[in-house]
């Protein structure tokens, strides 16, 4: 089986670019351009950096825009939108699985009280 990508990362596919981030329920802005989805999903991850750590997420923008484009390859592929891929490797990151079904830890105490005014 050959690997896919995305053809053109500056053309929208059906719906707009999609990502989903399962742990933080996590989705960009809708109809935002593939770098947008990028810088978006690197802001997401930033502020939340004890899941970055736990969960092995990248924030690297080549690696984010690899992880991006695998998830929407992958949409493109399912749906049969095959005027939107083409043969060749995405880049050379392979996204974390999500396995966990429980949904993310709280923060820590002492960032749950300055952020959300826990005592």
């Amino acid at each position: 089986m050959s690997t896919m990508r995305l053809k053109d990362r500056s053309k929208q596919i059906p719906g707009g670019f999609r990502f989903y981030q399962p742990e933080t329920k996590f989705f960009p802005t809708p109809w935002s351009s593939f770098e947008s989805c990028v810088s978006q999903i690197i802001a997401h991850r930033q502020g939340n950096a004890w899941l970055v750590e736990r969960n092995g997420w990248s924030i690297d923008p080549a690696q984010v825009s690899a992880e991006l484009d695998i998830f929407n390859t992958k949409l493109c592929v399912e749906m049969n939108w095959a005027d939107f891929v083409t043969a060749g490797d995405p880049g050379n990151y392979t996204p974390p699985t999500y396995t966990d079904p429980t949904p993310p830890a709280a923060p820590p105490r002492q960032l749950a009280g300055k952020c959300c005014g826990a005592k």
